[in-house]
């Protein structure tokens, strides 16, 4: 669709200011139910494909050198505290150290912040242009088994790679080395419990890993029939299905704490502790989450075929 650089370049930065948009109105909206805002995931993306913008104008494999290099050493960043910037403490949230930043009255909670989301997204960008290799079967493969191994090294002898100090939110949980628990399952749960927000290293490995050897071995499947032909349905139209699930859950939430006679939480209320009892086991969760991916398939698959059949319409693929 995109004839030039310059082309991509303006749809990377106008698709991104209207992401950052869609957070702070329709898509944080979704998640309290009352006006407030964060900056969160879509937030993030948005923000990311601004920056690119300017990112996609340098060589591609420039392009990824940045982005492998951002991932692999932004953990070098972590001893960075926000209030050492002083009165311009705030760039540093915004960029590297996740918290809470006071305007005026109003708390502006910063979860998701540039680096190394930036990093992420350029290396997903210049990983686009190994899908046109005819090996690029073996090449995926390779790329998710070293990036999976290494994370097992670095986790398994407690390496560089999974800390960051002054943490907001009780997120330094996760961060630091994993250790030996009372039993084997809990064990398990610290070597895999690796930091989110920002996402360290081992987060980044351990989640893009698996997922290049999956999408390796599933190279050349066709999704004709069956769960690939509704999985292909949700991953035509991911923004569209990440909108209206917020909505659908935030409102199943609702009425199932009628149902069973339980407090409602609005607002940033949403994230506080809640009280002993409260809430469902696994089974339940799993079954309401079957549910909701059940409902949305028909808006889902409407829209999919909507888009496809107005492909003219450019202003469809900013959604």
């Amino acid at each position: 669709m995109w004839k030039t650089l310059p082309q991509l370049s303006w749809f990377f930065c106008t698709r991104g200011l209207w992401l950052v948009l869609l957070e702070l109105t329709i898509v944080d909206f979704g998640w309290a139910f009352v006006p407030w805002a964060q900056a969160g995931v879509i937030w993030i993306l948005g923000w990311s494909m601004v920056v690119m913008a300017l990112i996609v104008r340098l060589p591609v494999r420039w392009v990824a050198v940045l982005g492998l290099g951002m991932i692999a050493t932004h953990n070098l960043l972590d001893p960075i505290n926000p209030a050492s910037f002083g009165k311009f403490s705030w760039l540093w949230v915004l960029l590297h150290s996740p918290g809470n930043l006071q305007i005026g009255d109003f708390l502006f909670r910063v979860k998701y912040v540039l680096i190394p989301w930036v990093g992420v997204m350029s290396v997903g960008f210049a990983f686009g242009s190994l899908l046109y290799r005819s090996d690029r079967r073996r090449l995926i493969l390779t790329l998710g088994i070293a990036a999976t191994a290494l994370f097992f090294v670095l986790r398994g002898f407690n390496l560089y790679g999974n800390s960051i100090a002054g943490l907001p939110f009780g997120f330094p949980l996760s961060a630091g080395p994993w250790s030996v628990q009372p039993t084997f399952t809990l064990t398990v749960i610290s070597f895999l419990n690796v930091l989110k927000y920002p996402p360290s290293l081992h987060y980044l490995l351990v989640t893009l890993g698996p997922a290049l050897i999956v999408l390796g071995l599933l190279d050349g499947a066709k999704a004709t029939r069956g769960l690939g032909r509704i999985l292909l349905v949700f991953g035509r139209v991911p923004l569209f299905y990440y909108v209206l699930h917020l909505y659908l859950l935030h409102t199943l939430a609702f009425v199932i704490s009628l149902a069973f006679h339980q407090p409602i939480f609005y607002g940033a209320a949403v994230f506080v502790q809640r009280p002993q009892g409260y809430g469902h086991g696994l089974p339940f969760i799993y079954a309401i989450w079957i549910l909701a991916v059940a409902i949305l398939y028909l808006p889902c698959r409407w829209f999919m075929e909507f888009r496809s059949r107005h492909r003219d319409w450019v202003w469809l693929s900013y959604l």
